[in-house]
C-alpha cells in the first residue's frame, strides 16, 4: 500500500450532502474531505452517497470521511465506496487496530475521538493500512465530560472579539 503524502496544508470538510460545494472545496483547497458522518444530515446519507458517486473528484485529492464502524450507516458507506475510485477513507470514533484492519484495500485516517481510542492509540498506529491519525476534539472533549471549544453566539457576534469576556 502506498503511503499517505497530504497535498498541502489546507485541507476542507464539504457535506457530502452538498454535491453543489464540492468543486468549489475542491478549488479552494488542497484536500477535501466529503463527510458522511457528522457533516451530513441523516435522512440525507443514502443521496449523499449517491452524490459521492455521481460527482467523481480526484481521488489522491479527496478524503471519504464515513460513518463509525458500530453506526447502522457503516455497511452503506462501504458498498457505495466499492462503487468508486476512492482509497482514503476517514474512519470516526476509531478504537482499535482491528476496526481499521476491517478496512482492508483502503488507506485509512483514524479519527481518535473517545477516550477509548486515545488509551488504544498505540493499537491503531500498528494497523498496517493507517495512513495517519487525527484527534477529533470535539467529540472527545464532550466523551471526557468536557466543554466544547466553539464560541458562544455572544462570542461569535459580528464585530466582537472571542476572549473579551471574562
Amino acid at each position: 500500500m502506498k503511503p499517505w503524502i497530504p497535498a498541502g496544508p489546507a485541507i476542507l470538510f464539504a457535506p457530502a450532502d452538498r454535491p453543489d460545494r464540492f468543486a468549489k472545496a475542491a478549488e479552494r483547497a488542497d484536500l477535501v474531505i466529503l463527510d458522511l458522518e457528522d457533516g451530513c444530515r441523516p435522512e440525507n446519507k443514502a443521496a449523499a452517497r449517491q452524490a459521492i458517486i455521481d460527482n467523481p473528484m480526484d481521488p489522491e485529492r479527496t478524503i471519504i470521511r464515513i460513518n463509525p464502524s458500530d453506526s447502522p450507516e457503516y455497511a452503506a458507506d462501504l458498498e457505495m465506496l466499492a462503487d468508486t475510485r476512492y482509497d482514503l477513507v476517514m474512519l470516526p470514533k476509531a478504537e482499535s487496530a482491528a476496526s481499521v484492519e476491517a478496512l482492508a484495500g483502503y488507506r485509512v485516517i483514524a479519527l481518535i475521538e473517545t477516550a477509548m481510542g486515545v488509551l488504544r492509540a498505540d493499537d491503531i498506529a500498528s494497523a498496517d493500512n493507517v495512513a495517519a491519525m487525527f484527534w477529533g476534539a470535539e467529540d472527545l472533549t464532550a466523551g471526557l465530560g468536557g466543554t466544547n471549544s466553539r464560541f458562544t453566539e455572544k462570542e461569535a457576534a459580528p464585530g466582537i472579539v472571542p476572549g473579551t469576556y471574562r
